[in-house]
This record gives structure tokens, sequence and C-alpha cells, in this order.
């Protein structure tokens, strides 16, 4: 049986996470805008490394593996294996408000949760093999809804990349709104 965590040290804890959370928010707004750097996404996998690594240490299995994983798709992007999506991104805020939650359960009980995250986490998963998310919607930060024309496999002579909108420095996430055919082209939403 491992040795309780002294409360002063969950308390600093909880502290630094939600100021480490107040800057993701700012970061992502910065990386939904375009406007971010490679600074940022540097200080946005630092935030969730440093995470990951205190909420292992502290025992909080559920927060851990949760930034595991986010910190896997955040790497790729850091190393440019992938280029910054409307899914990421979306998928990086439902990451920090998962967190706050978990947060919340430990300030009222000392525990990270009942809550598992399975979604979400095959959802991070997802995206950081550059794979489509499948089991439902994927959603987008303006609407929360990102149409695909139709979801029924095509039989081709190759696998096709999937299609991957980047954001430019103009850009917002409302101009990457596309429809994806089955043919895998593009064509802007209404």
């Amino acid at each position: 049986c491992p040795m309780p965590v002294p409360n002063e040290i969950i308390q600093e804890f909880l502290v630094e996470t939600h100021d480490s959370l107040g800057r993701l928010d700012v970061e992502l707004v910065l990386l939904e805008k375009g406007e971010a750097k490679s600074e940022t996404l540097s200080s946005v996998f630092r935030a969730i490394h440093s995470l990951k690594g205190s909420a292992g240490f502290l025992g909080y299995q559920k927060l851990e593996s949760l930034t595991h994983v986010a910190e896997s798709l955040l790497s790729r992007l850091r190393d440019r294996k992938l280029a910054v999506t409307v899914e990421i991104v979306s998928a990086l805020l439902a990451t920090v408000d998962a967190v706050r939650e978990m947060l919340r359960s430990i300030e009222l009980n000392g525990q990270d949760g009942d809550q598992v995250y399975s979604e979400l986490t095959a959802r991070l998963r997802a995206l950081t093999a550059n794979e489509p998310v499948t089991g439902g919607r994927s959603e987008s930060l303006e609407d929360h809804s990102f149409n695909l024309a139709n979801t029924q496999s095509v039989r081709m002579a190759a696998p096709q990349p999937p299609v991957q909108k980047s954001l430019t420095d103009s850009q917002t996430l409302s101009d990457l709104n596309v429809r994806i055919s089955d043919s895998g082209s593009e064509t802007a939403l209404p």
C-alpha cells in the first residue's frame, strides 16, 4: 500500500494545474486562430507532460492515462509529423475540460473520478495515428459538428491518406469547415 501523499502537496498540485490549464486555454485559442508559434505548441506539450508526470507521482491513474494520450498527439504535432487541424484543437480543448472535471473530483473526494473518458481517449489516439475519427460525430469548435458527406467505406485500389486541413496565419477554424466526399475531395460547407 503506497504512503498517503501529504495534503499540502495535493493542494499545490491543484493550484499549479489550474494555473496551467488557464495558460493552455489561451495557447489553444492561439492555435485556433492560427496565431501560434512553435514555442506555443512546445509550451502546450510541456504543460501536458508535467501534468502527466505529477498525476502519475500522486497516483491519479485516470488523469495520467488521459494526459499520456494527449501528450502523444502533442508530440507528433511538435515534431511536425501532424499539422494542427480543427479536430485536433477540439480534442485538446475537450482534454482540458476532462482534466478540469478530474480536478474537481480530486478537490471533492481525493480521487480523479469515476469517468474513464474512453471516447475522448479513442479520439485522441485516432488523431495521433492520423486516422479518421470513428464512432460518432467529430466536433468542430465552431458548431460542434464536422459533417462527412457519406461515411460508407469505398473500395479503392490503394489506401488514400485522410485529407488534413491546416490553419494559415490568416485563417480561423470556421474557414476550414469542409465536407469530405467518398472520393476524398473537399467541398466547402454552406
